[in-house]
């Protein structure tokens, strides 16, 4: 029993030195690893930022000149040209206004034409208009001159009755 007994105590004695040796190791790797993973933490922040700042010095000039195209159309300034902006994620905002100026363009135009037709056709019927009632006119003045006559042979007629009736 006293063998085995001492037998085990070694075994134990053994495991905690190898397990003291394993964890020595394990704490100098971590002290590496915690060095190496620290490095690389700070190179992706620092290539994080860096890309953040690129990304948004890229997409900082297309934001900066939109408030312009906007107050370009809101002012109805239709020969304003939108160009394109270089950056594909805003190829389709520009694309968009593009359409809008050019349906307000339409809408402008088509707003002059049927104003124009309906100048036209106004003026149309007023000339219409003024020719019936220079007919109407005509056409009583016409009446006018004809009573007028009639009166004036009536007033002869009674001139001579009267100078009748005196004799």
């Amino acid at each position: 029993f006293t063998a085995s007994h001492e037998s085990l105590r070694r075994l134990l004695d053994y495991q905690r030195d190898d397990a003291a040796s394993l964890r020595a190791a394990a704490a100098a790797d971590l002290a590496a690893n915690r060095l190496y993973a620290g490095g690389g933490l700070s190179l992706a922040v620092l290539l994080a930022l860096t890309l953040a700042l690129w990304v948004l010095r890229s997409l900082r000039p297309p934001l900066a000149v939109l408030p312009r195209h906007f107050e370009a159309i809101a002012a109805g300034d239709l020969a304003y040209t939108i160009p394109p902006t270089g950056v594909i994620e805003f190829d389709r905002l520009g694309s968009a206004l593009r359409a809008l100026k050019a349906r307000i363009a339409y809408f402008v135009l088509e707003r002059e034409e049927l104003s124009r037709r309906g100048e036209t056709m106004l003026r149309h019927e007023m000339l219409t208009l003024t020719e019936l009632l220079e007919g109407e006119i005509q056409e009583t003045v016409g009446d006018i001159s004809a009573q007028a006559q009639h009166l004036s042979a009536g007033a002869a007629d009674l001139s001579r009755v009267a100078a009748d009736l005196l004799e």
